[in-house]
């Protein structure tokens, strides 16, 4: 056996053992790289490791999008924003049957569109929605379910931090990206409002009442949409808008959502040094384990070309590659952090997608489609567990695997879609 076989071997080995273990994905994946490169390049793993920080994937500039992103999503947490957003929704849609879900399926919508981050949306939608629903009389199974598959939309519409790895690891423009995800990312969030309105028809909460120091007056439910729903939504279009059109790229989209963010923050009083030192740490912690993970990652040992023998030889169908590839990140997405995931597996999968001829937007947009299904994916299921961090101790993770359980198969049915019509994912 090779030294490149071996230093596949510890690195694979290492990996399983320190995230069963719970060690941070971004020292882990960079200590062991740099074990198994020294051990299999000596002292030129030195080298390297310069050229990758100064150069490659770290010096792409759709990267430098990321911590705009977070701080965006973060800010609109922490200043207590997306609270009353999820109090105007509720007022909006209560006359509706399943109006509170529906609101938190938006809610959480609005939240991805801000963050770009599933783990943020989940915990910033739990932490505001979840009370409500379970006291409103909604099971267990579909509260959890929802705020669940709400958050994972982060994972497959702008500004997707997903997208924002992916796209210079395979040498496309992130701005192209998130267009080609538009669709999709619309599609998913009606096939769960879909679900969800027809669930509730048969299955009411039971208690549908609405506390009366929660009713607020048509007129001034009215102001509270003009004055922050609409300038959100705003902000979301405008940060989009301005990629679709060729306005802006990446970066420039993240500072204008940011800047708007901090300004209605600012107008309705929200905004003090506190909060906004405590949204700088986040969005700091946060960029600094993306970035570790990304180095680790990028480490070259020479496994990367033994994966590429293995799955070039191959004999199967395009569409078997391709299931058995959009399978592979489903499970790996499982028990692996997503931004390893992708920088992992993407380089084993460059050469199959550019021998057949696939097109790399639309993959890309299939490959964060799957990583949102392995967001929900049990035995592990990271969404799920990141909900049960904020929820009460008598809420049994049992409910939450049986809540997100059908929005898995919905997941699977889009990405079904998009496969069949790549049309729908192309810029």
């Amino acid at each position: 056996m090779s030294v490149e076989h071996l230093c596949l071997v510890f690195m694979f080995a290492g990996l399983i053992v320190g995230v069963t273990a719970g060690f941070p994905l971004g020292f882990l994946m960079g200590g062991l790289a740099f074990i198994a490169g020294y051990i299999g390049m000596g002292n030129l793993i030195f080298y390297q490791l310069v050229l990758i920080v100064g150069g490659g994937v770290m010096r792409s500039y759709a990267l430098s999008a990321i911590p705009l992103f977070i701080l965006m999503g973060t800010i609109l947490f922490e200043t207590g924003l997306s609270g009353d957003l999820y109090e105007i929704l509720n007022q909006l849609l209560r006359r509706i049957r399943g109006g509170l879900a529906i609101a938190t399926l938006i809610l959480a919508f609005l939240i991805s569109a801000c963050s770009g981050i599933v783990g943020a949306a989940v915990v910033a939608t739990g932490l505001i929605a979840l009370p409500s629903m379970l006291s409103r009389g909604y099971s267990k199974e579909i509260t959890t379910g929802i705020i669940c598959a709400g958050g994972g939309i982060a994972a497959t519409i702008p500004p997707s931090v997903l997208m924002l790895i992916y796209a210079p690891v395979v040498g496309i423009s992130a701005a192209n990206l998130f267009i080609a995800s538009l669709i999709p990312g619309g599609m998913l969030l009606c096939l769960y409002l879909l679900y969800v309105s027809v669930r509730l028809r048969f299955e009411r909460p039971t208690s549908t009442s609405q506390p009366d120091a929660g009713e607020i007056s048509g007129r001034t439910a009215a102001y509270k949409a003009a004055t922050l729903l609409l300038p959100t939504v705003l902000i979301v279009l405008g940060v989009i808008g301005s990629m679709f059109f060729g306005i802006a790229r990446p970066l420039e989209a993240a500072g204008i959502g940011t800047l708007g963010v901090l300004l209605l923050a600012t107008l309705h009083g929200r905004l003090n040094l506190s909060r906004l030192k405590t949204s700088l740490l986040y969005c700091l912690r946060t960029t600094s384990m993306i970035l570790f993970v990304i180095v680790g990652a990028s480490l070259k040992l020479g496994g990367d070309k033994i994966a590429q023998d293995f799955i070039l030889g191959l004999t199967a169908s395009p569409s078997t590659l391709m299931f058995i590839m959009i399978l592979v990140i489903i499970l790996m997405g499982t028990f692996v952090d997503c931004v390893g995931t992708i920088l992992i597996l993407t380089p084993f999968y460059l050469p199959i997608i550019k021998m057949f001829g696939f097109d790399m937007v639309w993959f890309g947009v299939l490959f964060c489609l799957a990583l949102g299904t392995a967001h929900y994916t049990p035995p592990v299921s990271i969404a799920v567990f990141l909900l049960k961090g904020v929820s009460p101790e008598d809420l049994p993770i049992s409910s939450m695997y049986r809540g997100i359980t059908p929005f898995i198969f919905l997941q699977v049915i889009a990405i079904l879609i998009v496969y069949s019509f790549p049309q729908l994912a192309r810029k």
